[in-house]
């Protein structure tokens, strides 16, 4: 590609550019093409994953150029952007194979597929990866990250047709699930999902060969991550590498002496993530006044329906924020309450860190590092008003052995 083609990339026009935008535009030009470049293949949704991207970014800017290639499923389109130099640079891109004719052109040494999720075209932006590698004199090192499951099940935190983590089993079968689970209330992105999986056992042969044969390492970040992921590709095990996240430790929070226990469900509260567990609980609070109990929502509710009005809910928060929030409402305990198969958790990192006592189900990494905290309740069931007592127990028991 030469410089008159990449303007006409970058402006989408045969028109002539102004001198000034012309001379930045070869900046960039010089930028792309001129030393080692990572590609980072991502979804466009936010969330933690992006989170996770930006943080990655600042490690790359030292060592390589980043390109970060992400889908817009509301255009159809594809975008590059340069985050780490030319954050204002949008190269806009109808398909794929006009995106491969960019990248290949590219000094590649590595490229990183962060997240596929809500791709239209799942297996042409593997065979897109597949095809950059294998062509690339530098025969780039392909790393692929686990922040879910989709490699294991379109429906990627593993939440099967009745709303319930599947365990990897279902009766009569994971196609039977698939063919009856509705993976978005939207029924053009349900369908969209659909059409990319109509095959559980497809849609793992494809990934299969994708993880077994053309990337050089597989990320997760969590033992529990590892070994559900193990039980469906065996032959990845000298390639999966367990990285957990970097939280910043907020710092020990003491709360001061109160009558009553305050429950704290934190962040942003879906169904996947327990939101119906903390209705029902309030619910309960509701018949049953006597019980000295108030759930707050640090954070809130994302579910769509109405707040209970018995909730104390308190909006978005930085995580900067969060020990000031425990200390103002004196929160007794933290309960991470996903019902499906968190991959990492930052807020029971962030929690721990506060040295805040921490609950949640023997499900995912949650439980993993919660079992091993002297602060911690892992919980072995899900039955919301018996998990309640559950946790008044344990707040009265460490309130008796130590003081809170």
């Amino acid at each position: 590609m030469d410089i008159n083609e990449f303007i006409s990339l970058a402006t989408r026009s045969d028109r002539p550019v102004s001198f000034r935008h012309r001379w930045r535009l070869l900046r960039i030009f010089k930028y792309l093409y001129g030393g080692d470049v990572v590609l980072w293949v991502d979804h466009a949704l936010g969330g933690g994953t992006s989170v996770y991207s930006q943080a990655q970014f600042r490690k790359i800017r030292k060592n390589a150029r980043l390109v970060r290639l992400q889908y817009l499923l509301a255009t159809d389109k594809f975008v590059i952007t340069l985050p780490n130099k030319f954050r204002d640079c949008k190269l806009k891109f109808d398909n794929l194979a006009s995106v491969y004719d960019f990248c290949a052109q590219l000094k590649l040494v590595q490229i990183v597929v962060n997240s596929v999720v809500a791709w239209r075209d799942v297996a042409g932006a593997l065979d897109f990866v597949t095809k950059l590698k294998n062509n690339s004199k530098n025969k780039p090192y392909v790393v692929c990250n686990n922040h879910d499951f989709f490699v294991v099940c379109p429906s990627y935190n593993l939440l099967n047709c009745d709303g319930d983590f599947c365990n990897l089993k279902y009766p009569g079968g994971c196609q039977k699930c698939w063919r009856a689970k509705v993976i978005d209330p939207h029924d053009n992105i349900n369908a969209m999902f659909h059409n990319v999986c109509p095959s559980v056992r497809g849609w793992r042969t494809l990934w299969g060969n994708f993880l077994g044969n053309v990337c050089d390492c597989v990320v997760v970040f969590s033992r529990s991550s590892r070994d559900l992921i193990l039980r469906t590709y065996p032959e990845l095990e000298h390639k999966l590498v367990v990285i957990p996240h970097t939280v910043p430790r907020l710092g020990r929070v003491k709360v001061a002496s109160h009558s009553g226990i305050n429950i704290a469900f934190i962040g942003q509260i879906g169904i996947h993530k327990g939101s119906l567990i903390l209705r029902e609980m309030c619910d309960y609070l509701v018949e049953h006044p006597d019980v000295p109990v108030q759930i707050y929502a640090l954070g809130y509710l994302t579910d769509g329906a109405p707040v209970p009005k018995n909730l104390v809910q308190t909006g978005p928060y930085k995580v900067s924020e969060l020990s000031k929030l425990i200390r103002k409402h004196r929160i007794d305990v933290v309960f991470i309450s996903s019902i499906c198969p968190e991959t990492f958790s930052y807020t029971t990192s962030e929690a721990m860190s506060m040295n805040v006592p921490v609950v949640c189900y023997n499900i995912g990494a949650p439980a993993e590092r919660v079992a091993e905290y002297n602060r911690g309740l892992v919980l072995d069931h899900i039955a919301p008003v018996e998990n309640m007592y559950e946790i008044i127990n344990f707040v009265e028991n460490m309130r008796n052995a130590k003081g809170m």
